[in-house]
């Protein structure tokens, strides 16, 4: 079997960037995150996953990249019940797992939304 690694980013929404924190809990369906000294970061928070695959120039693919594949439309990845997709054409889902090697990631949702079709 084979393990991926766990990792996350967090999107600071107040802030609009990416911060830096040491620990992350998740409590009464809130969440919290730690600087380095073990103090709480103060703000509203959107925590993406690691797909644990990489784009074909080995840039690391998380929840809510946006990613092109074989030069055709971008896509967003996101998780379904079974497994990490992304939606190819007309509402069809398919596994990323199936396309990753083939794709290159190009931004994501939080600072590139220009990036999609409207």
């Amino acid at each position: 079997m084979n393990q991926r690694e766990i990792k996350f980013k967090v999107w600071d929404k107040r802030k609009k960037k990416w911060i830096s924190f040491t620990a992350i809990e998740f409590k009464r369906g809130k969440i919290f995150l730690k600087d380095g000294f073990g103090n709480y970061i103060d703000g509203e928070f959107e925590v993406v996953e690691f797909t644990g695959l990489k784009d074909k120039n080995g840039v690391e693919i998380f929840e809510g990249d946006i990613i092109k594949w074989r030069n055709t439309e971008n896509y967003i990845v996101n998780w379904g019940y079974d497994g990490w997709r992304v939606n190819w054409d007309k509402g069809r889902k398919e596994f990323l797992s199936n396309h990753w090697t083939n794709c290159e990631v190009i931004g994501n949702i939080y600072e590139n939304k220009e990036l999609l079709k409207e």
